[in-house]
């Protein structure tokens, strides 16, 4: 059985402290929100993680589960693909492109209007990667965060 508190655990450095440095905790919220912790118990922002609810949608390969970190006003601040077993190449192909930074600086309201360009090469993992993100936008715009 998967467990979305360790996969975000085994990301930690990778993307959570990427973003929130001092973050030290991430705590389940609800059933879609984790809420990024300080060693002071303050928030910092939240996360989101598509891969136990995501699993029929495929990219190239198999599943393409991403995480959405937001700041505490819903602000996105990053979209990760996690764990997944797309063809490399593709992955750094949308890296180099911009894709996975579609999405930052926009709230969850406004990510659901970002509409995919062209992506030569790595258009079914580009297109996986989306429907997980809106999933996750239209579920976290329904349930909230619950801050401490």
């Amino acid at each position: 059985m998967f467990d979305c508190e360790t996969e975000i655990r085994r990301i930690w450095d990778a993307y959570v402290q990427s973003i929130f440095p001092t973050a030290v905790e991430v705590k389940k919220s609800n059933e879609y929100w984790y809420n990024i912790i300080d060693n002071q118990g303050k928030v910092l922002g939240y996360a989101m993680n598509s891969k136990t609810y995501c699993q029929d949608v495929i990219g190239y390969r198999k599943q393409t589960p991403v995480m959405i970190i937001t700041n505490k006003n819903g602000e996105i601040r990053k979209v990760a693909l996690l764990t997944n077993s797309e063809t490399l190449s593709y992955v750094k192909l949308l890296e180099k492109n911009g894709f996975f930074n579609l999405w930052n600086g926009k709230n969850l309201k406004e990510a659901q209007q970002v509409e995919l360009d062209a992506y030569s090469g790595a258009t079914v993992t580009a297109i996986a990667v989306q429907k997980n993100v809106n999933f996750l936008l239209e579920k976290g715009l329904k349930v909230k965060p619950k801050s401490r």
